[in-house]
C-alpha cells in the first residue's frame, strides 16, 4: 500500500511517500508562513518517485495544532483524496508526538505538550503508550510538571521542569496509519474537520 503522508499541524511543512511504513521519499520543511504555497509544490516534486505507482490513501494529522497550518494541510488532503478516489487517515498530532518518542511505550503518567499560543499548550497525558485523557488546552501554569514529559514549541515556558523537545515525525505518523488503519480510515469525508480543541476558557 502506497501512503501519502502529510503534517501542517505546526511550523514543519512535511509530506511524504512510503510503501507500507518503507519510506520512498519525504520532504520536511520548517517556514510556518508558507504551507500553502510550498506544499503542492513539495508533491509535485515527490510524484516522480512513484513511477506507474499510485497513492492508494491519504494520512494526516488532524490537530490540535496550528489552525491555518490544519486547514491548509486537511484541505490539500481532501482535494488529492477526491482527485484520486481514495481515503484519508486522520492522526491525531499529540500521538505522533508521544510516539516518535522511542521509550513512550515504558513511561508512566508522562505529559506531552505542544504549544498554542502565549502560555496556551495543547496537553495529553500518556501512560505506556496509552492516552489517559482527551486532549485539553491549558495554562502552562495549571499542568502538573512533576511528570515528565515531551513538548514541541514550549521553550520559552520551561524552567526546571523535565521536558524532552520532540519535533512531528512523518515516519510516526505513518506508523500509527498503518496500527489503527482499519479504526480511523474514512471514505467518506466530507465533513471531517481538524481538531483545533476549541472553544476553550482562560481564567
Amino acid at each position: 500500500m502506497i501512503y501519502c503522508a502529510i503534517d501542517t499541524s505546526t511550523d514543519w511543512c512535511n509530506i511524504g511517500l512510503y510503501k507500507n511504513k518503507s519510506l520512498i521519499k519525504k520532504i520536511e520543511n520548517k517556514d510556518s508562513k508558507k504551507h500553502l504555497e510550498k506544499l503542492p509544490i513539495y508533491f509535485s516534486q515527490l510524484k516522480s518517485q512513484l513511477g506507474d505507482k499510485k497513492i492508494d490513501v491519504l494520512a494526516v494529522s488532524i490537530g490540535p495544532g496550528s489552525f491555518t497550518g490544519l486547514r491548509i494541510g486537511l484541505g490539500f488532503a481532501k482535494g488529492l483524496a477526491l482527485g484520486l478516489k481514495i481515503p484519508i487517515i486522520p492522526i491525531p498530532t499529540l500521538q505522533i508526538l508521544a510516539f516518535s518518542y522511542k521509550k513512550i511505550l515504558s513511561e508512566e503518567n508522562f505529559n506531552v505538550c505542544l504549544h498554542s499560543h502565549k502560555k496556551i499548550i495543547y496537553h495529553q497525558i500518556f501512560s505506556s503508550g496509552k492516552s489517559l485523557n482527551q486532549v485539553e488546552a491549558l495554562e502552562w501554569d495549571k499542568i502538573d510538571h512533576e511528570k515528565k514529559g515531551l513538548h514541541y514549541g514550549c521553550d520559552h515556558l520551561i524552567g526546571s521542569q523535565n521536558y524532552t523537545s520532540i519535533s512531528p515525525s512523518l515516519d510516526t505518523l505513518v506508523d500509527l496509519a498503518n496500527q489503527f488503519k482499519e479504526k480511523w480510515i474514512l471514505k467518506d469525508f466530507d465533513f471531517l474537520v481538524p481538531n483545533y480543541v476549541s472553544p476553550f476558557k482562560l481564567n
